[in-house]
């Protein structure tokens, strides 16, 4: 099915990076 996507990998760590690169600005 994944043969074009690395979805378990590529998708969940860009998904961390988004959540890190911005981490409290919408919370405060």
């Amino acid at each position: 099915m994944y043969s074009r996507h690395r979805f378990p990998g590529e998708i969940i760590s860009y998904c961390v990076w988004l959540y890190y690169t911005f981490p409290l600005s919408y919370r405060d």
